[in-house]
């Protein structure tokens, strides 16, 4: 499942953060399923390449991830919080 966030697939962007379960991902509304017979590329998408690579720095690569991830959990709280009072 975890694979599905390497994707270079734009529906698939900030998917399936959890490797062992896919429990946080499901109360974070961030959980992916594809279909069985979906096909997809990992890696960049086309608009990520070069100078437009998101992670060009060290710094990039291990503290974007932890703010988008920061920012999600925000707004995926009050998604929990919903579930919750709706009984799912």
């Amino acid at each position: 499942m975890h694979q599905v966030h390497h994707s270079a697939e734009s529906h698939m962007f900030n998917k399936n953060y959890g490797m062992a379960t896919n429990i946080y991902d499901w109360l974070f509304g961030t959980l992916y399923m594809p279909r069985p017979d979906e096909v997809y590329r990992w890696g960049l998408n086309d608009d990520e390449y070069g100078l437009f690579n998101p992670h060009l720095t060290a710094k990039d690569f291990y503290l974007k991830p932890v703010r988008e991830i920061f920012s999600m959990t925000k707004s995926g709280i009050r998604v929990v919080v919903d579930r919750i009072a709706r009984g799912h």
